[in-house]
């Protein structure tokens, strides 16, 4: 959704032609968050959602939107603001965590992300920038692009085909924080098993299939209680999600320069040339 402002509507004063901007995806519903400007925890569920869910997407040369729904972007993260949106969804979930740790003394060391596309690499390299220790595990062997960008942030990668997360979580120690985005329910359930004590995992992978496992359920739930450990899931996000988002692309981009750049393995000029894509 990001994109260039080319006109402004009678009474906006905050926009001009020319800024930049990128646009948030879901529109609220008149459900008790949605009208504190948290569609993004939606209650009833009637929302609607940009290309997703009853609206038009950003598949355009052109589109009007409301200024509560868009972000300003300084002309230096013009080049990178296309991932502004999915940073913003690990930006929440990982936020959120942190928060609800809030309930104990929780100094997290080793954090464990399940998936290597666009999100997991995200979450990888928001993750490093808070100093975590993590693990990055995908299904592809190196050489793998994604997984060298893993490694550049400081991130290990781990080949899943080859080492289990069982496996992993035996060999780094207590397992802090998992960020699940692979939707996979096998590694779901292996995830809730190994997360160590007062630890937490965010589920931020959707499950596409109707598959159904036998789990160790009574050990599961043993052990989560004894524990204190936590289990909760994420889905879009709300400004201040992008707002905060935007200023850890730029110290990710401090940090680790080009690192980001790096994602855009192919450009695409115009939307004439999208058999390119």
């Amino acid at each position: 959704s990001f994109g260039i402002v080319e006109q402004v509507g009678e009474g906006v004063s905050d926009w001009q032609v020319g800024d930049y901007v990128v646009a948030t995806v879901r529109r609220p519903d008149g459900c008790p968050n949605c009208l504190l400007a948290e569609s993004d925890m939606c209650l009833w569920g009637t929302y609607t959602e940009r290309g997703i869910k009853g609206r038009h997407g950003y598949l355009t040369e052109y589109y009007v939107d409301k200024p509560d729904f868009l972000i300003h972007v300084p002309k230096e993260m013009a080049d990178l603001a296309v991932l502004l949106e999915p940073t913003s969804v690990a930006e929440k979930g990982i936020t959120q965590a942190f928060k609800i740790q809030e309930r104990l003394y929780w100094q997290p060391q080793n954090a464990i992300v399940t998936g290597a596309g666009t999100l997991g690499l995200l979450a990888t390299f928001l993750l490093r920038a808070r100093g975590l220790n993590v693990y990055t595990m995908a299904r592809t062997a190196m050489p793998y692009l994604n997984g060298e960008l893993a490694e550049v942030s400081g991130a290990r990668y781990v080949n899943s085909k080859e080492k289990s997360l069982t496996q992993l979580a035996a060999e780094i120690g207590n397992v802090d924080f998992i960020f699940e985005a692979t939707g996979a329910s096998s590694l779901i359930f292996e995830a809730m098993a190994i997360i160590g004590n007062d630890g937490v995992l965010c589920l931020a992978g959707l499950s596409s299939s109707s598959n159904t496992l036998q789990v160790p359920a009574d050990a599961i739930n043993m052990e989560l209680v004894l524990g204190n450990k936590l289990i909760f899931g994420t889905v879009n996000a709300n400004r201040r999600y992008f707002e905060a988002g935007l200023k850890d692309l730029a110290t990710i981009e401090q940090q680790w320069p080009g690192l980001l750049a790096r994602l855009f393995t192919n450009r695409i000029q115009r939307l004439d040339n999208f058999a390119a894509a």
